[in-house]
């Protein structure tokens, strides 16, 4: 049989079940067993007290009041239900005892003890013992009586019961586990559903969903992650078809031209000047080709959050009259005006060159999508335990639904795609990326043609 998940629940419920039900057998043959001996103890108890009563004593003797009993009586009648009968002195020997005793005698116990209650043997057969000593109205100790009677019924008794027992403990195993099997294929029917479904499901159609059952229960629970990972899956193939077509895109672009440029110039002899101007096109996409294949590069190496960043201060006036003094150019060319608002004595505690990056992108896009004449502010400020430093431009700015995907690989707004400021749409990414490894917090704001907020939160 294989042992699939439907047998080993079966399996596991029938063993626990089965170790409470040999417990519970063996309470009860301990509770039968116990009550038996209990009411053939009363038994003989009860028998006691009638000889006790129907002796004297003389001169230190006993003297039965009726002898006869002992020879004729009820107890002689070893047919229905004998009782055996031994009187003793206080030295140990036998006064008197019934006939049914013919030539043996009861086992007797030398002990101080008032009464006693125990098995022997009688010819070899099973009986049970009841032995007190017989006391006197003044509480003088003269003689001790014995009374027994056979366990043969009782022992039979037990002995079915155990039998019983034994033979319907298995067979209530068997029954057991075909019952609990047939209950656990019930109960995992859903999880069966949820297979056949999970096999259909391939790179073709992620976007298929198990239907989730009825009870919210740990099924339930079950198919709900299931189908929260398959979303995760489908997003992450959409995200990796987009990237690489855009990847294709983007390298095809500057392969294009190049190609095309370099074919108009072996047509026919040109101008010198006409080369250099088309030699400069060439080497400014072969640049932006290599710009591509480097940012490629950057995400695939930080692409594993458990790179090793080694943290230190860095001087937040400083970085940023560098970051001023490398886009100069750039500002004066857009006609742009840089303000900067720094706190004195402020050192932010980050990776140098990383944190470098991160500006460097913020900053570029703020040129670039920033209208001429327009302002960029960059503050840093203490604010509670952080620093925040921040990139604000009076450009074009962004919807509040591009806002969420702004950090996504070549994403690009559409108004931008076809726009002079061009771009790839990996700056962000890599900022959002560098962010994390240094545990930098990044809110973004923005508003349609008056610009965009980038905040950092800095520990």
């Amino acid at each position: 049989m294989n042992f699939t998940l439907r047998n080993r629940i079966a399996a596991f419920n029938s063993l626990a079940t089965a170790i409470l039900i040999l417990i519970l057998f063996f309470t009860i043959y301990l509770v039968i067993d116990g009550f038996v001996y209990e009411k053939i103890d009363d038994e003989l108890k009860e028998e006691s007290l009638e000889f006790l009563a129907d002796y004297n004593v003389v001169d230190g003797k006993f003297i039965f009041k009726h002898p006869f009993s002992w020879a004729a009586g009820g107890h002689g009648n070893v047919e229905v239900n004998p009782i055996f009968v031994q009187v003793m002195d206080t030295s140990g020997s036998i006064i008197q005892k019934t006939s049914n005793l013919l030539q043996e005698s009861l086992v007797y116990l030398d002990t101080t003890k008032i009464e006693i209650f125990f098995s022997s043997n009688l010819n070899g057969k099973p009986i049970r013992q009841y032995q007190t000593r017989i006391i006197t109205h003044d509480k003088k100790y003269i003689g001790t009586i014995l009374l027994a009677i056979p366990l043969k019924e009782a022992t039979l008794v037990l002995q079915n019961l155990l039998m019983v027992l034994v033979v319907s403990y298995p067979i209530f195993l068997i029954a057991l586990f075909i019952i609990s099997r047939s209950i656990a294929g019930k109960t995992i029917e859903p999880i069966n559903k949820v297979i056949t479904i999970a096999e259909k499901i391939t790179k073709e159609n992620l976007s298929e969903r198990i239907p989730l059952p009825k009870h919210n229960d740990e099924i339930y629970l079950l198919c709900k992650k299931i189908n929260e990972l398959l979303s995760r899956l489908e997003e992450a193939l959409l995200r990796e078809k987009q990237f690489t077509a855009d990847a294709s895109h983007e390298l095809r672009t500057p392969l294009s031209v190049i190609q095309g440029t370099l074919e108009v110039l072996i047509r026919k002899p040109r101008p010198q000047e006409q080369y250099i101007a088309k030699v400069s096109d060439v080497i400014k996409e072969t640049k932006r080709m290599s710009d591509l294949i480097d940012q490629f590069l950057f995400l695939s190496r930080h692409e594993n959050s458990s790179v090793k960043v080694f943290m230190q201060p860095v001087n937040s006036k400083e970085l940023f009259d560098n970051l001023e003094a490398r886009y100069t150019d750039l500002l004066k060319a857009k006609n742009l005006t840089l303000e900067k608002v720094i706190e004195e004595g402020i050192s932010v505690k980050a990776e140098p060159a990383m944190l470098t990056i991160m500006l460097e992108n913020l900053l570029s896009n703020a040129i670039k999508y920033s209208n001429s004449g327009g302002r960029i502010y960059l503050s840093v400020k203490r604010v509670d335990k952080n620093i925040r430093l921040q990139i604000k431009d009076t450009g074009l700015g962004l919807e509040e639904g591009q806002l969420k995907n702004i950090f996504n690989r070549f994403f690009r707004v559409e108004e931008s795609r076809n726009s002079s400021p061009g771009g790839i749409g990996l700056g962000l990414s890599i900022v959002k990326k560098l962010a994390e490894l240094q545990k930098i917090s990044i809110l973004v704001d923005s508003k349609m043609n008056e610009g965009t907020t980038f905040t950092l939160i800095i520990p």
